[in-house]
């Protein structure tokens, strides 16, 4: 698709415009969502079916790694040692992930 300068312009002043709108509903969404999981809480609910929506609010575990602390032990002599001597591909642990954001201020 070709726009001209003219039609990028407008695009830009309506994403911006989008973007105003998004920060705004944000805003509002917020506390609503707030009072929401209060009434879960005092109510004492994990999932509540109402008419034509479900909510679901309950704790969930999440695990992490911390990158520096994998390349510490990684460098650590002992373990270097076994990870050449068994000849272990470290390569697995991490992942490289290629993005191309689209950033307008």
């Amino acid at each position: 698709m070709c726009i001209n300068q003219m039609e990028l312009e407008q695009r830009i002043t309506n994403i911006k415009e989008y973007k105003s709108i998004k920060k705004d509903a944000e805003a509002h969404l917020k506390p609503l969502e707030q009072e929401v999981k209060e009434w879960m809480e005092e109510n004492n609910h994990t999932k509540f079916i109402g008419y034509g929506y479900t909510i679901s609010y309950k704790e969930e575990e999440r695990e992490t790694v911390v990158k520096e602390k994998v390349l510490e032990l990684l460098n650590n002599p002992a373990i270097r040692a076994v990870i050449e001597q068994e000849r272990i591909d470290t390569s697995a642990l991490f992942k490289t992930t290629v993005t191309k954001p689209l950033r307008i201020n």
